[in-house]
């Protein structure tokens, strides 16, 4: 188990987007940078959102994002097999104009101070890749996936 803070192994100037930008800017941004995911700030640098590749790639497969099933029920009323604002953030996301429109709101995050054993944790119990690091409701830092798997060779398997 690593128990070292995640300050000390995470990223302190990370690549950060605002939620007005357009969303070919941003493509342009990965493509150029070489990115996988930005943090979205506002203008105090507090974390708005995340916008990952996953995303992007919605704008592709635009056209194939299908309303959910559903059965017809008593008096008007319908049952969705699939929840319907999960489709309605998907046609949200293929069709979106600016970072805003794409980016996810719902932002797991980790406190410097925090190890990098929980940071890990996180990291795999919400499926996610990187984790924006904050500390009094401003952005210090990212920690990815990448990350712990250095820190695991720095310090559980000494490969540095």
């Amino acid at each position: 188990m690593i128990d070292v803070a995640v300050r000390d192994v995470m990223q302190t100037e990370p690549t950060v987007v605002a939620p007005a930008m357009l969303v070919r800017s941003l493509v342009e941004l990965f493509v150029d940078k070489g990115l996988a995911g930005v943090t979205v700030v506002d203008e105090q640098r507090r974390v708005v959102g995340m916008v990952s590749e996953t995303d992007l790639i919605l704008q592709e497969v635009e056209d194939d994002a299908s309303p959910p099933h559903f059965f017809p029920f008593w008096f008007d009323s319908e049952i969705f097999l699939k929840s319907p604002e999960r489709w309605h953030r998907q046609v949200q996301k293929a069709f979106a104009a600016t970072v805003a429109d794409l980016m996810e709101r719902d932002v797991k995050t980790i406190t410097p101070d925090r190890s990098v054993h929980e940071a890990a944790h996180k990291l795999v119990r919400y499926n996610v890749a990187r984790l924006p690091v904050v500390e009094n409701d401003r952005l210090v830092g990212v920690i990815s996936r990448a990350d712990i798997v250095r820190a695991l060779g720095r310090y559980e398997f000494h490969t540095e």
